[in-house]
């Protein structure tokens, strides 16, 4: 069953039920790429990646760590219209997983430190695409 409500503020909420014990969850921003100048080309991957490295509830290991003990998968992807936020988890451990994902998300610090480390993983990421044809191409 699928069920769609609209709030105010922007934000849809999609649910679709089944009978699994494991569900899915994304958090998608409308924002990529296409929204770049110049200037600012490559800031909603950076973002992306900044989100994870702590919040006002729980540092960059606690985020993981809280993670593995309830066995959720996380990660996240930028593309050209949208970012993306999303795990998978047991549906015992969905409010959890909602919760330190949605802190990751919306409450992150942008901490000094952790901006200088994450422009190198970001050039990693950049060097590794150059090294696929299909990426290249």
């Amino acid at each position: 069953m699928l069920k769609h409500k609209s709030y105010s503020n922007g934000l849809n909420l999609i649910v679709c039920e089944g009978g699994a014990i494991s569900c899915s969850f994304s958090i998608m921003i409308g924002t990529g790429s296409v929204n770049e100048t110049d200037k600012t080309n490559g800031i909603s991957h950076y973002i992306e990646h900044m989100n994870f490295k702590g919040n006002k509830l729980y540092g960059s290991y606690e985020i993981t760590d809280i993670m593995d003990s309830i066995g959720a998968s996380y990660n996240a992807y930028t593309s050209v219209e949208s970012t993306c936020f999303y795990a998978q988890t047991i549906v015992d451990s969905l409010e959890k997983t909602f919760s330190v994902l949605s802190e990751a998300v919306f409450s992150s610090l942008y901490l000094d430190e952790e901006a200088e480390k994450e422009k190198g993983v970001i050039l990693e990421e950049i060097n590794m695409s150059e090294d696929s044809p299909d990426d290249v191409c």
